[in-house]
């Protein structure tokens, strides 16, 4: 070994962090392998140490070198423990020495990583584990037996990875990986295995935003209690475990009681002791040297009726508060009082606070009035009151009042008053006054009564935790873990981080966390829609995390990021031998750079059976956050299973598929939210970025963020063949899923695969898939990029969005037949735009449901209409919920809160409070939407709502193909017919003046009003007293003649009419003050204050 030469390949400062746990099974402890060399090298940032073919290095003490270079064949073993109790004292242990006080191991370094290196990490006994001909591992345990004690396991506890190399810092970058990484290069293999642990799940009872609470216990006791009152408190909860009194004045008997009740207790619990009345006089001296072990120091002299108070957590008698005072007779009071404050095993604390004392009460007198103002002024001394009201006043009083016989205080009176006491009286002095008189005052004094035995016991705990319940058993989360929340409104900023406390009464599907909720996370269906909030978990008995700066530096992204942004990365290189990585949590990963992201699979061809790799590679039970570039990275890589990861707080897309050419992966129960725009793409940026970073565009190229980027996006698939099952995008600031098209694959993939072969190809799994809480929509399918360089013509960035058409066939050859993409059992709500924009020939929904979107779905075609190329669109078994009950809550920054619902009750809304909420609409066809359900969608004054409609805010046509079968509509109100007006005359429209329905409308033309006006009178007088009727005109009218009649008939006082006629007028005897009309220059409303009738479930 030679510490300060060999090869540089890598140039990354990490530490590896590692303590391990035991329990039992038997094995070799790899620390006790044949050869192993001792090695404590100390701290040196200068140190390069290189390991060499057959050296084999044991490393027990934390250290400090620049680098590591193993050869093939060399081997380092990091053999660290956190011993449990039984083995802390064990002879063995000596050799583990120089541990830092939380028992782990720390090892810095800045590089590590030869080119055909095996990186294992092993926590958990594998019977078929193989050791690898050449590489190193980080940490192998398999299980290991000590020779002093029982069977035992070692497992791993928790590996922490820092990769603290800044981005300007003078070493040199690897031409493959860059800097601050983890790579595995050709022939290398990476194995993590963490603990396993449940990676998310979701709330099972909704959760809403409360304060802390107080939580109380409240003891008192006067007469007819006397002796020492003793409380046992349990000293993890503060609840009150048992309580007892000893009458220790009535015999000796009951202080033997005492004395071995407290001995017999169990040592760790709180006694909380405090006398009523008396406890001394039989209080015998077993007694007293039981209480003096707990720690009291007065109780050895403690008197007749004197006040005492102990508290004390048995077995730790510095922990003792105590207090005793003197008695002081029947009438002046004496008080003891001890307080101590104790944390519960929950992590909150309580205070317990008990009080004896002998209190005295008071009442006062009658008033009295010895003297007036006549003379040399109002004299009203006690001394003379005593005289005048003998046995009617106290010897001591405690306080004296004094007003005028009309009930005002002294002070108010704005005499001068020569003298105010208790003790003394009162006196004013006519000569003191201006006006030269004093009024006249009555005085009462405040008498003391005999004093009387209390006792009070006071346990306040100011809860701040809550109880979480949860869909799923919470296999392995731990006090202390990191877990959050997801929003279930349409902000995604209302994820909540919370941390484990410890509960040993919560049932196996609960946890309890430290901290109230800010905001209501739904756990539970609402109105047929399962809205539950994710809850993901943070932590891992794994750690990999980059050491960042307190602030960004040294990169463009700094006009973005206040914070450092250039983390570790974990990167796979083509060529590797095998790559598993399960239990891993990333912190602080990626790089506002291309190509370093926290986990990179990087043009690496198939890495299932396909290539070669058995087991297939894999990454599972991860959890990424507050990334700095992406969560999981697929380039140029096929088969590779994604499963139970969670991404949180990152930047840029964050399940990210790269060139198009990448196919057959799974994303199986993945978990990604609170995403973020990142720098590095059009795509990735919001309209800020996409204005400042024109890298790449023609001079003069102005950008539309809108179009050209603003698109970040939790899952980006650039190929429609990878499988998506049981995912959740959680939030992001555009979509949760995009699937987006490369014409042709770019960058390093360039050549992979024919022109449009990605818009041809069919879709893989997408099932049971849910997105919410993003503010473009839950889901596209549509777009593409840009994948030709800018010029004079197309001044966009290269990778731009731009339009592209999908039409799925049968191994994306447009000879052989279609193939539809199914999207079965999407749930899509709280997305502000829409629920799915899907474009395409064959696009296939059934069993989704979409709730509180903006927009629902919205089906547009592959734009083959009028030419039939065979293709449809087809939504069944599904259902559109307008606005739930799912209202949101109003908060201060919130600006988009209004009525909507049947209701009209206050709501988050989307976008706008008039955003015209629509639940399914066709763009052009053909659709076939059958048995659908369409629930509580209804309009309001100044915002339209639809369930079903048709999108027609361009000239492109629509398919006449387009059918709806077995529909139902359930609370959404029907408005009726519509009519359309003739150019010429005018239109009646008849309304029901009881129900508000509107009954019929009937136009009559010019050439009726001045020819046959009989038929207008006729149908005017045949309609029903009650009518309401609005009489219109929209072009050329008849302004005079006897047709005018019909007016004065539905009540016109005065007929002057011009060009436009606009009156609303009623039938009969009717004439209700609450129709309106408003009328301006292009248009007459008519309002009525009447029930607008709601229609509670019917079939079209």
């Amino acid at each position: 070994m030679a510490e300060d030469g060999g090869r540089r390949d890598i140039r990354t400062w990490f530490t590896l962090l590692a303590a391990l746990q035991a329990s039992s099974i038997g094995a070799v402890c790899p620390d006790k392998e044949l050869g192993l060399r001792l090695w404590m090298p100390g701290h040196s940032e200068d140190h390069r140490v290189t390991i060499g073919f057959g050296q084999k290095i044991l490393l027990t003490t934390s250290a400090t070198v620049h680098s590591i270079d193993i050869l093939n064949g060399g081997d380092l073993t990091l053999w660290l423990f956190e011993f449990i109790s039984f083995l802390a004292s064990d002879s063995d242990s000596s050799s583990f020495h120089g541990w830092p006080s939380d028992h782990s191991l720390l090892l810095f370094t800045r590089t590590y990583l030869p080119p055909s290196t095996a990186s294992v990490i092993h926590p958990f006994p594998k019977s078929t584990q193989s050791r690898p001909n050449t590489g190193t591992r980080i940490i192998s345990k398999t299980p290991c037996k000590d020779t002093k004690s029982p069977e035992i396991t070692v497992l791993l506890h928790l590996v922490e990875t820092h990769l603290p190399t800044k981005l300007d810092d003078d070493d040199e970058e690897h031409s493959y990986f860059g800097k601050k990484y983890i790579g595995v290069g050709q022939g290398g293999t990476l194995e993590i295995f963490g603990e396993k642990k449940l990676a998310w799940t979701f709330l099972n009872k909704t959760l809403h935003p409360e304060k802390s609470n107080q939580k109380s216990y409240l003891f008192h006791r006067s007469w007819g209690n006397r002796g020492i009152i003793l409380h046992v408190i349990d000293p993890t909860t503060g609840d009150v475990l048992h309580s007892d009194r000893f009458d220790t004045y009535q015999g000796k008997t009951e202080s033997y009681r005492l004395a071995k009740f407290v001995d017999d207790i169990k040592a760790g619990l709180i006694l909380c002791m405090m006398v009523n009345d008396e406890g001394s006089n039989n209080l015998e001296d077993s007694a007293k040297k039981s209480l003096s072990r707990l720690g009291s120091i007065f109780i050895s002299n403690l008197g007749f009726r004197d006040p005492w108070t102990f508290i004390v957590k048995k077995g730790h008698p510095s922990s003792a508060v105590e207090d005793h005072t003197v008695y002081k007779g029947t009438k002046e009071s004496s008080k003891a009082q001890s307080s101590f404050q104790f944390q519960s095993s929950s992590g909150e604390y309580f205070t317990i606070t008990s009080n004896s004392q002998w209190a005295q009460e008071a009442e006062w007198t009658d008033w009295f009035d010895r003297d007036d103002e006549r003379g040399s002024g109002d004299w009203e001394k006690l001394f003379d009151l005593r005289k005048a009201y003998p046995d009617q006043l106290c010897s001591r009083p405690l306080d004296i009042q004094v007003q005028t016989h009309d009930g005002i205080p002294f002070n108010q009176t704005g005499d001068v008053i020569y003298k105010i006491s208790k003790d003394y009286g009162f006196v004013c002095l006519n000569k003191d006054q201006i006006h030269g008189l004093c009024h006249n005052y009555q005085v009462r004094f405040l008498c003391g009564k005999l004093v009387r035995p209390q006792v009070f016991l006071s346990i306040n705990m100011l809860t701040d935790n809550t109880i979480l319940e949860l869909s799923d058993e919470v296999v392995g989360w731990r006090t202390g873990d990191q877990v959050v929340v997801a929003s279930t409104d349409y902000s995604m900023h209302q994820a909540e981080e919370f941390t484990l406390l410890p509960c040993p009464t919560c049932m196996s599907n609960q946890v309890k966390v430290k901290g109230r909720a800010k905001f209501i996370h739904i756990g539970e269906e609402v109105d047929g829609v399962d809205m539950r909030a994710e809850v993901g978990l943070l932590t891992r008995n794994i750690l990999l995390r980059g050491e960042t700066e307190p602030t960004c530096y040294g990169h463009e992204a700094c006009k973005f990021f206040d914070f450092d942004t250039f983390g570790g990365h974990l990167k796979v290189q083509r060529g590797f031998r095998a790559v598993h990585i399960s239990g891993l949590e990333l912190q602080y990963m990626g790089q506002q750079t291309m190509g370093h992201y926290p986990v990179h699979f990087h043009m690496n061809g198939d890495v299932d059976e396909k290539g070669g790799y058995s087991p297939p590679t894999f990454v599972s039970d991860l959890s990424i956050h507050h990334s700095f570039s992406r969560c999981v990275t697929i380039h140029g890589s096929n088969g590779l299973l994604v499963k139970d990861v969670v991404g949180y707080e990152t930047l840029g897309h964050c399940f990210f598929t790269e060139d198009g050419p990448e196919e057959r992966n799974t994303f199986y129960h993945c978990l990604g939210l609170m995403v973020r725009a990142g720098t590095l793409l059009p795509s990735d940026r919001d309209s800020k970025m996409c204005r400042a970073i024109t890298d790449g565009a023609y001079p003069g190229y102005v950008a539309n963020p809108r179009q050209d980027c603003s698109a970040s996006s939790t899952f980006w698939i650039a190929n429609p063949n990878n499988n998506l099952i049981n995912c959740a995008a959680a939030g992001s600031e555009e979509t949760g899923f995009w699937f987006i098209f490369h014409h042709v694959p770019t960058g390093a993939s360039e050549g992979l695969y024919s022109p449009g072969h990605t818009e041809h190809t069919p879709m893989g799994q997408f099932t049971n898939n849910r997105a919410h809480s993003n503010y473009r929509a839950g889901m596209i399918l549509d777009n593409g990029v840009k994948t030709t360089e800018a010029n004079d013509k197309d001044k966009r960035p290269f990778l731009s969005l731009i339009g592209a058409r999908y039409s799925p066939h049968q191994d994306a050859d447009l000879f052989k037949p279609r193939v539809p993409a199914i999207i079965s059992h999407f749930i899509a709500y709280k997305n502000q735009d829409h629920g799915a924009w899907l474009r395409g020939g064959d696009v296939w929904l059934d069993g989704c449901q979409f709730a509180d979107n903006g927009i629902g779905l919205t089906l547009a075609s592959g734009g083959t209409f009028p030419d039939d190329d065979g293709s449809h669109q087809q939504v069944k078994n599904s259902l559109f919920v307008g606005e739930s009950d799912n209202r949101g809550m109003l908060l201060p920054d919130n600006n988009i809160w209004g009525p909507g619902g049947s209701d009209f009750s206050s709501r988050t809304l989307p976008r706008g409070i008039d955003f015209p909420i629509r639940g399914m609409q066709i763009y052009d066809g053909p659709v076939n939407v059958q048995n659908c359900t369409f629930r509580k969608f209804a309009a309001l004054h100044g915002r339209h709502t639809s369930a079903f409609g048709f999108r027609l805010n361009n000239s492109w046509q629509s398919c006449p193909k387009n059918y709806v079968t077995n529909i139902t509509f359930d609370q959404v109100p029907v408005n009726g017919k519509k009519w359309y007006q003739q150019e010429d005359g005018v239109q009646l429209t008849v309304i029901d003046g009881h129900e508000g329905n509107v009954v019929e409308s009937k136009g009559f033309r010019n050439s009726v009003l001045q020819g046959v006006p009989a038929q207008l009178e006729n149908y005017v007088h045949g309609l029903k007293d009650g009518s309401i009727v609005l009489v219109t005109s929209k072009g050329r009218l008849v302004t005079k003649g006897s047709w005018t009649k019909v007016l004065e008939i539905l009540g016109a006082n005065k007929i002057s009419l011009k060009e436009k006629l606009a009156f609303v007028g009623f039938k009969g005897s009717f004439y209700p003050d609450w129709v309106k009309l408003e009328i301006s220059s292009d248009q007459a409303k008519i309002h009525q204050v009447l029930p607008v009738p709601v229609v509670y479930k019917f079939k079209l």
